[in-house]
């Protein structure tokens, strides 16, 4: 599943950070 949401980030990026998911994705990514 982490494979989908970064894939996810990787489209929508800090659009999406807001919403809190990905920011684990981000995490994991830094």
């Amino acid at each position: 599943m982490s494979l989908v949401l970064r894939s996810i980030h990787k489209h929508f990026g800090s659009i999406r950070a807001n919403d809190g998911v990905d920011l684990d994705v981000a995490s994991g990514e830094l």
